[in-house]
């Protein structure tokens, strides 16, 4: 029988089939501050949790093993990883930023300031990191150079969530105003605007194959959009609270979303 591994409130979870949970093994990363979020390495063998503190503390799932990365000075508001595991970046609610070289075990700086960062995405070619401010700015950085490559001005709202398409080719952004972005990655500008929302949009996830977009909101509810022609195609109204994160399965077949009511849902 195949099984997903899920980490759930600091518990590493077997789920068989989606049908039962069971614990697999309990982790204790941080006794006295609290996990604000986390991130897998690709290759499965870390867990990088941040907390609400600042604190970042690395997991090997092999050996137990921990050891702690250079800390932010306020609570971890946004953590992701490259596609490779090279790199990780993560941004604290007072303004603190770091990017980390996982492979050469050092912190690097951007060539620019970032603003007070609230979503960070990496491009699929683990060439770029884009980052989300308060101001609704949207930077692009080269990995490689350190340096802005493109600047794109949302609508002076503050950017909660980033995702590149599959191929790198899109940027979608979320923001306060209620509103997604889609931005063409050739040019910096603007390829459409997708209005539905009527709250905070936190949440966004490209189908596999690029075709279609995920948006979860504080509304409580997901939708799903035609990337090509920016229209809506379809929603759902399955949580009570709002909606925080959401994926599509590598298929494209089934969608998984948590919410502020504590529901995952398939």
């Amino acid at each position: 029988m195949k099984a997903a591994k899920l980490i759930l409130a600091g518990w590493l979870l077997t789920v068989p089939l989606l049908a039962q949970v069971s614990v697999l093994k309990r982790l204790t990363i941080r006794r006295e501050e609290n996990i604000r979020t986390f991130a897998y390495t690709p290759n499965s063998k870390r867990i990088i949790a941040g907390g609400d503190k600042g604190s970042l503390d690395v997991f090997e799932l092999g050996t137990g093993d921990t050891w702690k990365l250079p800390p932010l000075s306020a609570k971890v508001m946004a953590l992701e990883i490259s596609y490779d595991g090279r790199y990780l970046a993560a941004a604290a609610e007072n303004g603190s930023f770091l990017l980390f070289d996982l492979q050469e075990s050092k912190a690097v700086e951007l060539n620019g300031d970032p603003g007070i960062v609230r979503s960070i995405a990496f491009s699929p070619s683990n060439s770029q990191v884009a980052t989300g401010n308060e101001e609704g700015k949207i930077r692009v950085w080269d990995l490689n150079s350190r340096d802005r490559v493109i600047g794109m001005q949302g609508r002076d709202q503050k950017v909660f969530t980033l995702a590149f398409s599959p191929a790198g080719n899109i940027l979608a952004s979320g923001s306060a105003d209620h509103s997604i972005s889609l931005w063409d990655m050739a040019t910096g500008n603007a390829k459409a605007f997708l209005n539905g929302h009527t709250d905070w949009v936190r949440a966004l996830s490209f189908s596999t194959d690029g075709k279609k977009l995920l948006s979860g909101s504080y509304d409580k509810i997901i939708r799903v959009w035609d990337v090509e022609s920016g229209k809506e195609i379809s929603q759902w109204k399955g949580h009570r609270n709002w909606v925080t994160d959401l994926k599509f399965s590598p298929d494209g077949q089934y969608i998984v979303s948590g919410g502020g009511d504590g529901q995952a849902i398939v």
